[in-house]
């Protein structure tokens, strides 16, 4: 028998809407009084010769300890970052206004030459969703999270454990305990974002978009579209996870949060119980100091080298150049660059279309066969595309 229990707060709590058994109750830090959860078993569940080691216990949260146990806590080397959301607060705008003041126009920029250049459509899954949007919006956000991280040569843990991730979300978006929030582009998903579901707690685990998209700011879009979903349905916190430093989420937020590592032994353990439990301590010690020491970005480094290490990158090369010849369109060929013989052609144009801020409707793509080159034209512009032989 284990003489030791591993949580993970959040799986736990968010996953589950459960908490470890040794913890009567959890509340909000800004209402202490009121509980969140509370665990009934935890008086009948105390085992003498088992303790508990919970990582990730976000500060925001109370945790009322059991009185047949004693805590132990060690700060995590990571941080959290969320969004706190007053009761007064009417839309994602004004919160803006709040957190970026006079920049807040550079975000609402990204969404609103979104919505200038394609046909778009914002929709959010929760508590309903079939089973083939389903499988088809779990097989699109797969592709984009592999694509991304194969670009940047590092692992994805969620790739890791897919298969549960795949079979876990189903049930629970419908049974209203997570969300996915979908941006379409002419009814295909360029982004997408799960979301987990605590009370009016809402807490993002993944999310991804289509590179070919990236110039529109595709991660600041999306934090705007989920945060105005939770703003919308009165969420009183939108936690977007955690990490050791992201400028992006920490210009976002308004509340960093410090995370503990939770260590909870019975009062009357026996004495082979309570020396599992010190070297348990002191290892989690060791290694919230080798974090702090910025080790785990040289393990990531060998791990993410050992991993790719036969993976050759196979990035599309092209060049573009301004075309002012327009009397030569006549003699090229019109083509349809949504046809999948032309996929490399979206991100060169879609770029244009940011650029210039057109609709790609107003675009035409022109193709010169015997020189190898593109042209893209609409509002009396135009570049000129070639791609370059690897």
């Amino acid at each position: 028998m284990s003489l030791k229990e591993k949580r993970d707060f959040f799986i736990d709590l968010f996953e589950r809407h459960t908490i470890p058994e040794p913890i009567d109750s959890i509340a909000d830090v800004n209402s202490p009084r009121l509980s969140l959860l509370a665990n009934t078993k935890s008086n009948k569940l105390c085992n003498n010769r088992v303790f508990y080691s919970i990582k990730w216990v976000p500060k925001y949260l109370i945790t009322k300890t059991n009185a047949n146990y004693k805590a132990y806590v060690i700060a995590h080397y990571h941080i959290g970052y969320s969004i706190q959301i007053d009761d007064d607060l009417k839309s994602v705008d004004e919160y803006l206004k709040l957190q970026f003041k006079s920049r807040a126009y550079k975000i609402t920029r990204y969404v609103k030459r979104l919505e200038t250049c394609f046909h778009l459509n914002c929709k959010t899954y929760h508590g309903n969703i079939s089973k083939n949007e389903y499988d088809t919006l779990f097989d699109a956000l797969k592709i984009m999270l592999v694509t991304r991280f194969k670009e940047k040569k590092k692992i994805n843990d969620r790739l890791q454990v897919w298969q549960k991730l795949y079979n876990m979300y189903y049930t629970l978006i419908n049974e209203g305990k997570a969300s996915m929030i979908v941006v379409y582009e002419s009814d295909i998903p360029i982004s997408i974002s799960l979301n987990l579901i605590f009370r009016k707690f809402c807490f993002n685990t993944i999310i991804s978009y289509n590179l070919d998209y990236a110039k529109f700011g595709l991660g600041h879009v999306m934090i705007y579209k989920q945060l105005d979903w939770c703003i919308k349905n009165k969420f009183s916190l939108y936690d977007m996870g955690k990490g050791v430093y992201y400028d992006f989420k920490e210009r976002w937020c308004n509340q960093i949060y410090n995370l503990d590592h939770l260590f909870l032994v019975p009062k009357k353990s026996n004495f082979i119980t309570v020396i599992v439990y010190k070297i348990e301590i002191f290892k989690i010690q060791l290694f919230e100091y080798l974090r702090s020491k910025q080790w785990h970005v040289l393990y990531n480094k060998i791990k993410n080298g050992i991993y790719f290490m036969n993976y050759s990158k196979k990035s599309i090369e092209y060049k573009t150049s301004v075309f002012s010849n327009m009397l030569a369109l006549k003699d090229m060929e019109l083509i349809n660059y949504g046809h999948n013989d032309y996929l490399n052609l979206r991100k060169p144009v879609n770029d244009f279309l940011y650029s210039n801020s057109i609709h790609k409707d107003n675009v035409k793509i022109y193709k010169n066969i015997n020189e190898k080159y593109f042209v893209v034209a609409g509002n009396n512009k135009a570049i000129k595309i070639m791609f370059i032989d690897s």
